[in-house]
């Protein structure tokens, strides 16, 4: 046997055409989308062939001359246009939801009448004089592609209009959307046509936030009127998990219009298994074999030989066809520099170390947008034990927690979950950590990035990181035995909670939302300490590293809170620069009015290493300083040699840690802290008494 390149096909479908054409397996999600209009959604993680289902589905439905097929793939650049025409209107996820409802309605409906107007038998149907008539009227429109027309029909609307909320009547108006859809629907049937969308890399451009989510919600109801209206119009959209996630957590109707039209890909051994037999068939002219392990053996051996030897490459995926496929194509190559022609144990042993690699950075890529600081959580756990109790695994995270440095920016999730319960419950909702069943040997993977149930885990049930992580991490599975890692699942089942938010944001709304509840003075003076320090390190990691309480509490001048300035731009790095501030002071006072005698607390700590800046925060109602303070402020910069001491409420901070809430205003706190830093500059120290 002579090897080549990708002996089972490349790993991605869009390379895929000739396995694709002769090994293609027609599963039972094939034939749900080719014999039945049941579902309006294909979800999958990545590598879990959504591509080849929507191209097979695709040449299933081409030469049927009774259906119009559209194929909508937007490139990055058009995904991102059209995201950037929502930003400019109100961050809302609601608000924006309506216009694309209306919007993607419209324009599925201009994308059919352009074909129904050039029909053979239109000139005989009641509707062609207003079909003929609004093409006419409309060519700059029913010229443009799926994308681009969505995105003139969402801007010319939001030109025109008063307000947001004329938006939606806007667009239906320019395009008579009531008549259109009538026109539309009589004549499909009179012409006895059905139409279908198929919608894939709708994750091209894919951030998310409510405008990519109110992009894919709007899509999604407007199929729903299609097909509620009894339209003739069937719509698939295929997309990634953490896409349809984020649409399930923020849409209060998927309940009703999605979840019940969603088809979720599902690969197990025996499925994964056939596929590789069929694709083996092709590559090495094995047709008249039918048995699949005999497919199998003709090129494994020793200890992959059988479906034992299959299932032990399957501990270096996930559960999908691109990781066996890559793994399996990988392997061959090596096999063939060392002139062999079979696999072996050693071939699987070299090309996993790699591929340990490449699944771990697919996993930090695939939600980093959601855990910036995944990177970090994972780092954490390597040289360590692939199997490890509940209770001595949160014992470590909470280590990790409260140890960590937060000299990255990213560093700041650590503060954000807070505890090892919580960036426990992260990792388990990714699949990097599993936990044992206690009806059987294996381990439940969840990849759905649903909160695990933490309450009903006892702390001596089994916690692992998945196998195909350990080679990465250098992680050792000694203390596993080889059953138990072939019978490891994986969960895909979505839980949905219509009040959800993903995990990172709702921690932070928690933290937020504790700061009211509060109470003032000194019964609430610890609990307001704590959660100043947690928003410091969510807020300043990476800038201000190693944070401390209490840092000197044995000596005369105790310190609430003290954090060292490693700024290399941005605010911190010009109080480093302009009052030579390495240690940043934080003063914590839990009562609104701020006296003369906690800035003159604040200067007998200034100096050397602490340099001219300090900062105070307090309770005020009010984020703007008032007479007195401004007084005080100038009195201290004025004679004490220029030194800065700067209030701050913690409604401030709370503002600030909101905004995180969205990955793109990370900088909001360092800008408004420039800002105010330029008011008591400019305005403050100038003052006259």
């Amino acid at each position: 046997m002579t090897l080549k390149g990708n002996l089972l096909g490349a790993p991605r479908a869009e390379a895929d055409q000739e396995m694709l054409s002769t090994a293609f397996v027609q599963s039972h999600d094939y034939r749900a989308l080719t014999q039945t209009n049941d579902f309006n959604f294909v979800v999958g993680r990545r590598g879990t062939g959504k591509t080849a289902l929507f191209i097979k589905v695709s040449e299933f439905f081409h030469d049927d001359n009774h259906v119009y097929l559209y194929k909508v793939t937007p490139e990055e650049y058009s995904a991102l246009s059209v995201r950037a025409v929502l930003e400019r209107l109100e961050n809302n996820y609601l608000s924006n939801r309506a216009i694309c409802r209306v919007s993607w309605k419209a324009n599925l409906l201009i994308g059919i009448l352009k074909d129904l107007r050039t029909h053979w038998k239109i000139g005989k149907t009641s509707d062609d004089k207003y079909l003929q008539g609004f093409y006419s009227t409309n060519q700059a429109l029913c010229k443009f592609d799926t994308i681009n027309r969505f995105s003139d029909l969402v801007k010319v609307a939001s030109e025109e209009a008063n307000s947001k909320s004329e938006i939606p009547k806007r667009i239906a108006d320019r395009v008579d959307l009531s008549k259109l859809q009538t026109a539309v629907q009589a004549s499909l049937e009179a012409l006895n046509l059905s139409v279908l969308y198929l919608f894939d890399n709708l994750d091209e451009g894919w951030l998310p936030g409510p405008e990519s989510v109110a992009i894919l919600g709007g899509l999604a109801l407007a199929a729903a009127d299609l097909r509620d209206s009894r339209s003739q119009v069937h719509s698939i959209l295929f997309i990634r998990d953490n896409i349809f996630r984020a649409l399930a957590t923020s849409d209060p109707d998927f309940s009703r219009h999605i979840e019940g039209n969603t088809l979720r890909l599902h690969w197990n051994e025996e499925s994964l298994f056939h596929l590789v037999a069929e694709r083996l068939r092709v590559s090495l002219s094995l047709a008249e074999v039918e048995n699949n392990t005999k497919v199998w053996n003709r090129f494994a051996q020793r200890g992959l030989k059988g479906r034992e030897g299959f299932a032990s490459c399957l501990q270096y995926t996930l559960f999908r066809p691109r990781d066996i496929l890559v793994l399996l194509n990988s392997a061959f190559l090596v096999a063939g520099r060392a002139n062999r022609s079979e696999l072996i144990e050693e071939d699987i042993e070299t090309t996993s170390r790699l591929v340990a690699h490449d699944r771990m950075n697919d996993l930090k890529h695939e939600y980093s947008h959601v855990f910036p600081g995944i990177g970090l959580f994972i780092e954490s756990f390597k040289g360590r034990s692939a199997k490890t109790n509940y209770a001595t695994l949160i014992e470590f995270l909470n280590r990790v927690v409260k140890e960590n440095p937060y000299s990255d920016k990213h560093a700041s999730d650590f503060a954000v979950l807070g505890s090892g319960t919580e960036l426990f419950s992260a990792l388990y909702s990714v699949g990097f950590i599993g936990l044992s069943e206690s009806s059987t040997p294996s381990f439940l993977f969840c990849h759905d990035g649903a909160r695990s149930d933490i309450v009903a885990i006892k702390p001596e049930s089994d916690t692992m990181i998945h196998p195909c992580y350990w080679k990465a991490l250098e992680i050792e599975g000694d203390d596993v035995s080889q059953d138990v890692i072939v019978e490891i699942t994986d969960d895909y089942k979505i839980r949905v909670n219509p009040e959800a938010r993903e995990l990172r944001v709702q921690m932070l709304g928690q933290l937020i939302s504790e700061l009211p509840d509060l109470p003032l003075g000194q019964d609430g003076s610890s609990r307001f300490e704590e959660w100043v320090f947690r928003s410091i390190k969510i807020l300043f990691a990476g800038d201000l590293t190693n944070p401390e309480k209490k840092p000197n509490k044995n000596s005369v001048q105790r310190r609430d809170i003290v954090a060292t300035n490693m700024a290399e731009k941005g605010f911190w790095k010009r109080v480093l620069d302009d009052y030579s501030s390495r240690q940043i002071i934080f003063e914590v006072k839990n009562y609104e009015h701020v006296k003369v005698e906690d800035y003159r607390q604040v200067l007998s700590y200034s100096g050397k290493d602490y340099g001219r800046f300090a900062i105070i925060v307090n309770r005020s109602k009010n984020e703007l300083h008032n007479k007195h303070e401004r007084d005080w402020v100038k009195e201290m910069y004025d004679h004490e040699q220029n030194l800065i001491v700067y209030s701050l409420p913690a409604s401030f901070l709370a503002r600030c840690m909101k905004k995180l809430r969205n990955p793109q205003r990370r900088d909001y706190a360092d800008q408004q802290l420039s800002k105010r830093l330029d008011t008591i500059i400019r305005q403050y120290i100038t003052l006259k008494h």
